[in-house]
Order: C-alpha cells, then structure tokens, then sequence
C-alpha cells in the first residue's frame, strides 16, 4: 500500500467518519475492544521494557489516548 493514498484532508475526513460510524461493526468493535487487548499485550509482554510509539494519526486518536495514557 502506498503511504500516498493517505495525503491530503479527504481521505482523514473519511476515515474520521468511518471511526464514528457506530453501524461500521468491525471498526465499532475494534474501538470498543483495543482497551483490553492493549493491557493484554502491555501487562505479558512490555510493561517493563522501553519502546517507541508510532501513531498512524487518523481517526479519532482513542487508541492513541490508551497507549500513552
């Protein structure tokens, strides 16, 4: 996939929308459910350990917020 297809205000529009669209199941549960499955892989595997962080920026940054929270 090129990293071209994301450049420009459209295609965030567009994800933002898809994020937020609460009929979107397989976005809503992924939403809803990346809590758990961070603290999952967080708490087994680097909770004591350093690591960097990459945002793929789009969408509605609750992933985000959990990760750096």
């Amino acid at each position: 996939m090129s990293g071209f297809s994301y450049w420009g205000i459209g295609p965030i529009i567009a994800w933002d929308r898809a994020c937020n669209d609460r009929f979107y199941l397989v976005m809503k549960e992924s939403i809803e459910s990346f809590r758990y499955r961070w603290h999952q892989i967080h708490s087994n595997n680097i909770k004591d350990q350093k690591y960097h962080y990459v945002s793929l920026v789009v969408g509605t940054s609750e992933k985000d917020q959990h990760i750096l929270s």
